[in-house]
């Protein structure tokens, strides 16, 4: 159970995890010891603060509508310029590449009941949103950048089309000898939106985050979630 105010002085930080544009990830744990990771889209420079805060909300939103779903975080809390989710055991794409091919269907079946709650992910093409806990179960993290729509229509459905297609990729570059013909046709074809993507946002990113200004994401590297 959450302490009533999370934002206190209680905090024991164990370690950052990320530090970008957007504020900063930790992971550590309150005064009752049970650890957790959050995100504080407060610490963020003043020139993208808004749109860290934007997308916090947006996470707290996925999370919300994803409640009680097994294979994603849940939320604690969304206030004060800090969200609060569940931390999740395991090791990420990013750590160690997951040659099971017994793991890629149950990724791919937690994606489908993702989906049907309506959400989009939108950032599965990072080998760190993919944790795998100890038996070897799928974990999805980090929904900022997600879409949460009540009707699925051809807008969501293409993005869904891309979580699938980045599952694939992973699939293709850990264990390519059991990718099907029809999955191997699914990740040749980018959609549109996709590369519009690649365009307006991942490549002036990472022009930002790793050239200008230097700073290193390390969500999903060396401790889980």
């Amino acid at each position: 159970m959450a302490p009533e105010h999370p934002n206190g002085s209680d905090w024991h930080l164990i370690a950052v995890l990320k530090r970008d544009l957007f504020g900063r990830i930790e992971h550590g744990c309150h005064a009752d010891g049970v650890p957790i990771t959050r995100r504080l889209p407060r610490e963020a420079p003043w020139p993208t603060r808004p749109l860290a805060w934007y997308f916090a909300h947006r996470e707290a939103k996925a999370l919300r509508r994803l409640a009680g779903l097994e294979g994603v975080p849940v939320l604690i809390s969304w206030r004060d310029g800090v969200l609060e989710r569940s931390y999740l055991p395991g090791h990420t794409l990013m750590d160690r590449p997951v040659t099971d091919p017994d793991f890629y269907p149950k990724a791919a079946a937690l994606l489908h009941r993702i989906h049907r709650r309506g959400v989009a992910h939108n950032d599965l093409a990072k080998r760190g949103n993919w944790v795998v806990t100890e038996a070897g179960e799928p974990v999805i993290i980090d929904f900022q950048l997600s879409r949460c729509q009540r009707r699925r229509g051809f807008v969501f459905r293409t993005m869904a089309r891309e979580d699938l297609r980045h599952l694939l990729k992973h699939k293709r570059k850990n264990c390519p000898q059991h990718l099907t013909a029809k999955q191997r046709a699914l990740v040749a074809k980018k959609t549109p939106f996709a590369r519009i993507w690649m365009v307006i946002y991942q490549k002036p990113y990472r022009l930002l985050t790793r050239r200008l200004i230097g700073w290193a994401d390390q969500e999903g590297r060396g401790l889980p979630r």
